[in-house]
């Protein structure tokens, strides 16, 4: 009851015997409300029971299974654990069954979301970076080789960028960039596209937009995000003294 994760303990029926009072912390449930009920009655984790079987059935023939899974809290919320199940067959006191141990990862997928967001993004706009991009690009491509769909490029360049720089000094630049980033992402809805368009920095000042079209032609969509995007990036932008 000390050690900072859910330690459970299922016999071969499938009813839980144990339950440490960690529950209570990772999953707003109190030990007396999982001990004595089945994995499916417990509804602690929101896959298929089929899913639940192939990993009971594969910790019973390996001895172990481990990996990451979702455990449905008492709020219907869920949380990110990875969960560790070792086999046990104790002839000698009687037991067959299977002992799980849950680590709550949330702190841990939080970081590895942060770093992926950061490997992926321009730090200043927040937008794909050249990388990401050309691996969105790549993927649209194969989809459209694939169902015939077509995909529009649109490349924004920002006229006279140098001269803000210059005039006004390079955190109005920034805020300049920031500003045509936020407009990218309000100006790209789902107008004729099946799933969200791509937005992305692939040198400064020079933005890039791939937008994978359905029922538009890629020229119609270009033209059309184009002139939308053409203008500057709102009715009055200010950065620095300068709007």
């Amino acid at each position: 009851d000390l050690l900072p994760t859910v330690v459970t303990v299922v016999d071969d029926v499938g009813t839980i015997v144990y339950c440490s009072s960690r529950s209570e912390v990772v999953l707003g449930l109190s030990p007396a409300e999982i001990i004595g009920r089945s994995i499916s009655e417990s509804n602690l984790l929101p896959i298929e029971p089929d899913d639940v079987e192939a990993i009971r059935i594969a910790a019973e023939t390996s001895g172990r299974w481990e990996g990451d899974v979702e455990l449905r809290r008492k709020d219907g919320t869920t949380v990110p654990v990875q969960l560790i199940l070792e086999r046990i067959d104790d002839d000698e006191v009687g037991f067959h069954g299977t002992v799980g141990i849950s680590f709550d990862i949330t702190q841990r997928r939080k970081l590895e979301e942060h770093l992926d967001f950061q490997a992926g993004h321009d730090s200043l706009t927040g937008l794909f970076n050249r990388q990401r991009f050309v691996e969105f690009l790549e993927r649209a491509l194969l989809d459209a080789a694939a169902t015939g769909r077509r995909i529009a490029v649109v490349f924004v360049d920002l006229d006279d960028f140098k001269a803000v720089n210059d005039r006004v000094g390079h955190a109005a630049g920034d805020a300049l960039l920031a500003a045509v980033g936020d407009q990218l992402r309000s100006t790209l809805g789902s107008e004729c596209v099946p799933a969200s368009p791509c937005r992305a920095q692939v040198s400064r000042p020079r933005n890039c937009c791939g937008v994978p079209t359905w029922r538009c032609t890629p020229r119609r969509t270009a033209a059309r995000t184009g002139s939308r995007s053409s203008t500057t990036p709102s009715d009055s932008t200010s950065v620095g003294a300068v709007r």
